[in-house]
């Protein structure tokens, strides 16, 4: 447990993104002398012109009003004329502590570094403002009083939107250069045509969208993958936290382009306008869907990945999509089909996996309680996996802003509702943070802004005074 002195020197430290050290050995006088009197606030609180002492004498820059304010309350005077008239104290080092962190959040957010946000915020009354009225709560109306699109996006059938798939139009042209006057084939190309008009339209009702709150970044080629995004679009727009918003989202399922570069090129522009991207973790990753999310990241916007909880209810889901998209295929066969794409090594280096490849459907079938329960468990090591890869492991998990080099982490949640929960604290600017400071061997490593829905790193600055000189001299040449 930390001392009173220990916390006031933490807290300071912190808010201005320096440690002492340096600075005593400077020649500098003890700083010891100020922090008592910060340690003494509660008997003998200080005001803000008192506070910029203690700044000076432990060689920190002076704050401007409007910073003490901020730090202390969380808001900022109504008009610059008002600023520092009638300023708060600090009474306690519990506010001291809360200060700290306040300021240390909202120069994370803004810059990426303590260090200069504590600067600019601390001189400039015009750049505070315009962030903390940046990040200031939206209120829902905003979104519920919008109008409907003046061309709307038209529905289809979920069974067959995979006929807007480029997998399903080779699959029909086989069909017919191997027969041409097949029936069955023929009535399914007449049908492709007319979905693919609608999705053409429906793709042109996105591009002209006057508003575009959610891009939906997912893999599909198989058949069953646009019924499983179809259902995610729906279960989480329709969902009670995000249903009155009136949200634009983009769904893949209903959209058709063509052309393969225009269909990029349109893409591209959505993932510009959206300002969430949601990435969908499947039992295939992409170089479309990856780029996606580092495209997004790239621009400083938030990226959601949704890893589904791999549980019971999950797996009476994706078995039921699977079935209802491939009807003819067995369960056995159909769920041994589907474990190449989780785990396609098995194929070669589990024994059981390859016997069970090597029996014909019907004695695999008998099987079907084994393959199941082998399926399951696959499944839920690779998803498992794959959470812990985008939230704790992979190092691109934190991207850098293109424009301003802050560090971008993505948000990663495994439920519908807790998705809903964060777009909707998102759209709103309410989403609640936490600061960590990892440590390794007793030293910390990191400042870690912490989303608190998701418990992902939404910004990270380094304590590695190396790379972050280095990094700041040169990422803004």
């Amino acid at each position: 447990m930390m001392t009173n002195l220990e916390r006031v020197q933490r807290a300071l430290v912190g808010l201005a993104g320096e440690s002492f050290p340096a600075l005593i050995h400077a020649g500098l006088p003890p700083v010891d002398v100020a922090l008592k009197v910060l340690c003494d606030v509660g008997k003998n609180p200080i005001g803000y012109s008192q506070f910029n002492e203690l700044l000076l004498y432990c060689a920190f820059d002076r704050i401007i009003p409007d910073y003490f304010d901020y730090l202390l309350t969380g808001e900022l005077a109504a008009t610059d004329e008002t600023s520092g008239l009638g300023s708060p104290q600090l009474k306690s080092i519990e506010q001291l502590e809360a200060a700290s962190e306040r300021g240390q959040q909202l120069s994370l957010l803004a810059f990426g570094n303590v260090k200069f946000g504590f600067k600019a915020f601390g001189e400039n009354a015009t750049l505070l403002r315009r962030w903390v009225e940046f990040l200031t709560p939206i209120t829902a109306d905003r979104f519920e009083h919008r109008l409907t699109p003046a061309i709307p996006v038209k529905d289809i059938e979920v069974s067959k939107r995979y006929l807007l798939g480029y997998l399903s139009a080779g699959e029909i042209k086989q069909g017919l250069a191997a027969n041409p006057r097949d029936r069955t084939w023929l009535a399914l190309e007449a049908e492709q045509v007319l979905l693919q008009e609608i999705g053409r339209q429906n793709q042109n009702a996105y591009l002209v969208s006057d508003h575009l709150d959610i891009y939906v970044a997912t893999s599909m080629r198989e058949r069953h993958q646009f019924v499983s995004v179809a259902q995610f679009c729906h279960a989480l727009f329709s969902h009670e936290i995000l249903s009155t918003l009136k949200l634009r989202y983009f769904d893949p399922t209903l959209a058709y382009a063509p052309d393969r570069m225009d269909k990029g090129l349109s893409e591209a522009l959505m993932l510009k306008r959206a300002r969430v991207t949601i990435y969908l973790a499947q039992e295939t990753e992409t170089l479309g869907k990856d780029s996606e999310l580092a495209s997004t990241l790239a621009q400083g916007k938030v990226v959601i990945a949704f890893v589904p909880e791999a549980n019971d209810a999950y797996f009476e889901e994706l078995e039921g999509e699977l079935s209802g998209a491939y009807p003819s295929t067995p369960v056995a066969a159909l769920l041994l089909g589907q474990l190449r794409y989780y785990q396609p090594q098995l194929a070669w280096e589990d024994e059981s996996i390859r016997a069970w490849l090597a029996l014909p459907t019907d004695e695999l079938e008998k099987l079907a309680d084994a393959v199941r329960s082998r399926f399951r468990n696959e499944v839920k090591k690779y998803h498992d996996k794959r959470y812990k890869t985008l939230r704790d492991d992979h190092p691109l998990g934190i991207q850098v802003n293109l424009r301003d080099g802050v560090a971008v982490g993505v948000l990663v949640v495994r439920s519908i509702s807790q998705c809903a929960e964060l777009v909707r604290a998102i759209l709103t600017n309410e989403l609640v943070y936490r600061l960590e400071e990892p440590c390794r061997a007793g030293v910390v490593t990191h400042v870690c802004l912490v989303e608190s829905i998701s418990g992902s790193k939404f910004r990270v600055m380094t304590r590695d005074k190396t790379l972050e000189n280095a990094f700041w001299n040169f990422y803004l040449q």
